[in-house]
């Protein structure tokens, strides 16, 4: 946005440039990547744009949460005066995104309203992505690269989804799930109580807790998420989720406390069958979440697992303030959750969960999961804390596992954490995400689907199908991997995202013509000129795909087409030209690195032709000594 765009909203007055909104003498300060939500919802009114377009083109293809745009919707909404009940500016649509339905009006002087980028309307789902956006995140590369990252895990959809074809899925899939499964909702609080911190630190940890209660599965917060604004009522939202029980409930200040109340239903029947109300405040010196989740096991007829000692209000604060910020998507936010975690763990030096929070922050803030990271010890140390403070903490679990697979390589030592992560929280579906890939990466491709099937129970609304779709390109069911692509339920695929997982399915399939259609696309979308364009369809069209790749090593080229960033790139385009000793050499350069994706080398079908050479074999030991290499 440049120069000094005006755009008349309703009765306010947007300054783009400033960050402002004026009416009279009245005048709002919004957040720069607010302002360019609201700009590009006044860019395309009475529009509907979906959470993917939104985050797409206002974060620029940065992983962030669904819980960051409906905290921008939100500020803009106070900023505006707006009520997401009665709105008059900013209209949430249920299951698909947010539109602007107040007047919007430039001045002569501006030819335009400011737009970060257009967003693409969409077009044949043949040719782009169900319901595509531009969204380029996660983010979600089917080869886990997100976790490598720090980055929240992927959650998936669940079988029985009124979308779903039940005859797509195997026998080892559709095995049912034990444990009723629970919908954890956003807590309510007035407009006007700065509570906002506090209702996402409270979900955060009632959704942790019960997940490790024996018996109870956990729809993911993802899901939740894509309800948000919905003005329909806690049984309906269960209904949709798929959830057997919904725990709903709200926040209220007191005078020097705050107030909880907790209702937990059983959606069949729609009978109430715990309510909890508790204060949370100086002189109230525990854990509302622990104790919430132990009485609800305790009117369900199942035991909770041993809590974590007592703490104090301050350090919750601090601890619930780290995670708000945590789910927002500036390096500036980010810190402040490090600063908030750091208070919680000075306030509660017992308090495992603060050490774990830090450990995370400082995870996203440094990049140590790279190998070479600087951190990395102090923070394996502070994630051994964590877990000496609490050993039955199964996300800290979960995050040592991550560590220990994607960045150290090491594992036998990640199996033994991922699976006691999985002993302590079986509906957990980060746990069943991330033990799906490291089973994918030994090449034990059943045990890993079984676990996407988990997924898609605890997640029915925001999965991921490139993720499911890439599983199953490893698997070689390519029929099954087009399909989930095609599917236009539970959420849209990006067009980057897209087009990266249908080129790389048509690739091993042998289909040259289309994986070259879509990696034309990625060019487009990496914002290749038209004579680079050109210049490659030239070159198929003399020499087919070869071509394209033997153009590609010879330039050099570094953008992310779809073979990931090289050398690992090199080493693919190698192979696509039949250039064996050039794959091993770059293969090599790549597991010299330790580039994350060449965990997967084993059971992707695109380094076939390397399978009998006893340096492929060689490669794979190096990277992992525990791969079953019979499939």
């Amino acid at each position: 946005m440049t120069g000094s765009h005006v755009i008349h909203l309703g009765d306010w007055e947007v300054r783009p440039h400033q960050n402002r909104l004026i009416r009279g003498e009245e005048e709002r300060r919004l957040d720069h990547k607010h302002m360019c939500v609201l700009i590009q919802l006044a860019a395309h009114p009475d529009r509907t744009l979906s959470r993917e377009d939104l985050l797409a083109t206002v974060w620029e293809g940065r992983h962030v949460s669904h819980d960051v745009l409906a905290v921008a919707i939100s500020h803009i909404r106070k900023a505006l005066g707006d009520d997401a009940r009665k709105p008059r500016y900013i209209k949430t649509v249920p299951g698909k995104g947010y539109c602007l339905i107040a007047h919007v009006s430039v001045p002569p002087r501006d030819a335009r309203v400011p737009s970060p980028d257009p967003i693409p309307e969409k077009t044949d789902p043949l040719e782009t992505p169900p319901n595509a956006t531009g969204r380029t995140r996660r983010t979600v590369l089917a080869t886990g690269i997100l976790l490598s990252l720090g980055l929240a895990a992927i959650w998936l959809w669940r079988p029985h989804s009124a979308s779903t074809d039940p005859t797509a899925l195997t026998t080892t899939e559709t095995q049912p799930s034990k444990g009723r499964l629970v919908a954890v909702l956003p807590l309510a609080f007035p407009a006007d109580a700065d509570l906002d911190h506090v209702a996402r630190g409270l979900v955060d940890q009632l959704t942790a807790e019960l997940a490790v209660v024996p018996g109870l599965r956990v729809i993911s917060r993802g899901s939740v998420a894509q309800q948000e604004g919905r003005d329909t009522s806690p049984l309906a939202r269960g209904r949709e989720l798929g959830a057997d029980l919904v725990l709903e409930g709200s926040l209220h200040t007191e005078e020097e406390a705050i107030s909880l109340s907790l209702n937990l239903h059983e959606v069949a029947r729609g009978r109430n069958l715990w309510s909890h109300t508790q204060s949370i405040g100086p002189v109230h010196a525990t854990q509302p979440a622990s104790t919430a989740a132990t009485g609800i096991a305790a009117a369900l007829g199942l035991t909770a697992p041993s809590r974590e000692d007592s703490v104090p209000p301050e350090a919750l604060d601090a601890y619930w303030s780290g995670c708000y910020w945590l789910a927002m998507e500036r390096r500036e936010d980010w810190h402040e959750a490090a600063v908030r975690f750091q208070r919680a763990v000075d306030l509660a030096p017992r308090f495992a969960r603060a050490y774990l929070g830090l450990v995370k922050v400082r995870l996203r803030l440094q990049d140590a999961f790279s190998p070479n990271a600087p951190e990395a010890d102090e923070l394996d140390a502070m994630l051994h804390k964590a877990l000496a403070l609490n050993p039955n903490l199964a996300e800290a679990h979960l995050l040592r596992a991550d560590l220990s697979f994607l960045r150290d390589w090491r594992f036998a030592e990640a199996e033994t954490h991922f699976r006691r992560a999985l002993d302590l929280a079986p509906g957990m579906a980060e746990v069943h995400f991330s033990y799906a890939q490291f089973l994918l990466a030994q090449g034990k491709t059943d045990e890993a689907l079984s676990h996407v099937a988990r997924l898609r129970e605890l997640d029915p609304l925001s999965y991921s199908r490139p993720v499911v779709a890439w599983i199953h390109n490893m698997a070689r069911d390519y029929e099954r991997a087009l399909d989930e692509l095609q599917r236009l339920r539970p959420a849209p695929i990006p067009p980057l995202m897209f087009h990266d997982s249908a080129m790389k399915i048509y690739d091993n399939m042998g289909r040259e013509h289309d994986a070259y259609r879509h990696m034309r696309a990625i060019m487009e979308l990496r914002a290749f000129t038209a004579e680079e364009l050109a210049a490659f369809d030239r070159a198929f069209a003399e020499g087919g795909g070869s071509a394209v790749y033997r153009r590609l090593l010879d330039t050099g080229e570094y953008r992310h087409l779809g073979h990931y960033r090289p050398p690992l790139a090199f080493a693919r385009y190698s192979l696509s030209i039949g250039d064996l000793e050039g794959a091993f050499h770059w293969l090599g350069q790549a597991v010299n690195m330790r580039q994350v994706e060449v965990l997967w080398v084993s059971v992707d079908p695109k380094y076939e032709p390397l399978r009998k050479d006893p340096r492929y074999r060689e490669l794979i030991e190096r990277i992992n000594p525990l791969t079953d290499r019979s499939n």
